[in-house]
């Protein structure tokens, strides 16, 4: 497996490969590591950018 082709053909190949029900079960198990990272973030990286006056941190 090397890094040539796009990624819809990386994408296609893998689905013909492991199937759908692979790609919903790791859709879901990715979801709950983003949440947690989220979630740190939300907890550690805002609130000193609200001490700068930043309201979300996006500008």
């Amino acid at each position: 497996m090397g890094c040539t082709g796009s990624p819809q053909a990386a994408f296609t190949g893998f689905v013909m490969r492991k199937g759908v029900i692979d790609l919903a079960v790791m859709a879901v198990i990715g979801a709950g590591p983003s949440r947690v990272v989220n979630s740190v973030a939300n907890r550690t990286c805002n609130p000193p950018i609200g001490a700068f006056g930043m309201k979300d941190g996006a500008g």
